[in-house]
C-alpha cells in the first residue's frame, strides 16, 4: 500500500516549497498560510468570502543522535551500545475550498542509520500519514463527515514522542486505514463519533475497490470547564476476527499545563497465554516557559515492560526546538534486557 502512496510525498513537498516562498513571513500571500496556518479572521457565517478559500501549508524537519545501552547491574556499566541518527521530515497540505468543504494531506519521510555509516540519509520510509476529504468544519458545523486515509475514532493516543519512540511498537491503537468517519456535536460540549475502516490488500485501488470491511469503533467525549477545562473520552472497537478494544482516557488543560491519562484494553483471541492485554498512559506537558518546557511520558505494558521518558525542550527561536530526551525501558519478557536511550537533536517548523 504505501509503495502506490509514495508519489504523494514529492507531490506535497513542492507544494511546501511554493508556499513557503510566496507565504513564509506574512502567512496571508494569495491567501496560502504557513507555519501555524492562523485565519486573519475569527470564522463565522458571516465573512466565508474573506477567509474561504485558503490553503494551509506546514512543513517540519527534524534531525536527532540516538544512542541505547543496556546496563548491567553487577558493575554498573553500559553494554551493548548502540548509536544512530534519525532524519525525517513531515510535511502537511490543507485545501479549504469553502468553509464546509476540506482536503488533508500529511507525509512522512524519515531515515535511521547506523552512526558508524558517513553515508548521506535515505529515506527509506516513506509514508502517507493521512488523506482524506472532510465535509463540515470542526467550529461551525454540528455534523462532520471524513472519507479517505483516516485514524478511526477511538481512544485518546496522545504522543508526543511518536517520531523518537517509533522503535517501541504498539498494536492498541488501530492504524490508519481507508474508511470513513462521521461526528456529531452537541452544544459545543459533548461529541459522538463512529468510523468504519477497509482491510489493507496490495495497494489502494485494489483496497478500494473490494471493500471489504476491517474494524469499526465509536468514540464519545464530553467537555468540562473544571480546571479550565477537562475532556473525559470513552471509546470501543471491534474487528472483523471479532476481538475487542475498550478506552478510557481524560485529557486536562490547568495554568498552562496539560496532562492526559489513557487506560486501553485489548481482548486476544481464544488460546493465547494471556486473554487481554493492557496499557495506562501518562503525559505532562509544562507550562511553556520564554525559553524552556518539560515533557514526562510513562507507559505501563501490562506483563510486557514499562517505559518513563523525560524530556528538556529549549526554544532558540520561535521556529526551532532544541531536545534532549533520556528514556528507560523495563522489560517483563524473560530474556529480553532493560535498557536506556538519550537523544539529542533539534526540530525546525516552518
Amino acid at each position: 500500500m504505501h509503495a502506490r502512496t509514495r508519489p504523494y510525498i514529492p507531490f506535497i513537498a513542492k507544494l511546501v516549497a511554493i508556499g513557503s516562498t510566496l507565504g513564509l513571513t506574512t502567512g496571508v500571500s494569495a491567501r496560502i498560510y504557513t507555519g501555524t496556518c492562523q485565519l486573519a479572521q475569527e470564522p463565522i457565517p458571516k465573512n466565508y468570502s474573506q477567509i474561504w478559500p485558503n490553503i494551509c501549508i506546514r512543513n517540519h524537519l527534524g534531525v536527532h543522535y540516538l544512542n541505547g545501552a543496556h546496563l548491567n547491574m553487577e558493575d554498573h556499566r553500559f553494554e551493548d551500545e548502540e548509536a544512530e541518527s534519525l532524519f525525517f521530515g513531515r510535511s502537511y497540505l490543507g485545501l479549504n475550498f469553502w468553509h464546509s468543504v476540506t482536503m488533508h494531506f500529511q507525509g512522512l519521510a524519515k531515515s535511521r542509520q547506523d552512526l558508524e555509516h558517513s553515508d548521506s540519509p535515505n529515506f527509506d520510509q516513506k509514508i502517507t500519514e493521512y488523506a482524506f476529504l472532510q465535509l463540515g468544519n470542526p467550529t461551525l458545523s454540528p455534523i462532520q463527515a471524513s472519507v479517505g486515509k483516516i485514524d478511526l475514532p477511538f481512544g485518546l493516543n496522545d504522543r508526543p514522542l511518536e517520531t523518537l519512540m517509533d522503535h517501541v511498537k504498539r498494536n492498541y491503537w488501530p492504524r490508519r486505514k481507508w474508511g470513513l468517519q462521521l461526528s456529531k456535536k452537541n452544544n459545543n460540549q459533548t461529541r459522538y463519533e463512529i468510523g468504519v475502516s477497509l482491510k489493507d490488500v496490495e495497494g489502494w485501488q485494489d483496497t478500494l475497490e473490494q471493500g471489504e470491511l476491517d474494524q469499526a469503533s465509536a468514540r464519545a467525549s464530553i467537555d468540562l470547564a473544571a480546571l479550565e477545562g477537562t475532556k473525559l473520552i470513552a471509546s470501543f472497537l471491534t474487528d472483523a476476527d471479532r476481538l475487542d478494544h475498550y478506552s478510557m482516557a481524560i485529557l486536562n488543560r490547568s495554568q498552562g499545563a496539560f496532562i492526559s491519562l489513557e487506560w486501553v484494553r485489548q481482548l486476544l483471541p481464544e488460546g493465547s497465554n494471556y486473554w487481554f492485554h493492557q496499557l495506562f498512559r501518562l503525559n505532562y506537558l509544562s507550562k511553556r516557559a520564554k525559553f524552556s518546557q518539560w515533557l514526562i511520558q510513562f507507559e505501563d505494558d501490562r506483563k510486557n515492560a514499562w517505559l518513563l521518558t523525560g524530556q528538556w525542550r529549549l526554544f532558540p527561536t520561535s521556529f526551532s526546538t532544541l531536545m534532549l530526551t533520556v528514556s528507560h525501558r523495563r522489560s517483563f519478557q524473560a530474556g529480553e534486557k532493560s535498557k536506556w536511550f538519550a537523544f539529542f537533536g533539534t526540530e525546525v517548523n516552518l
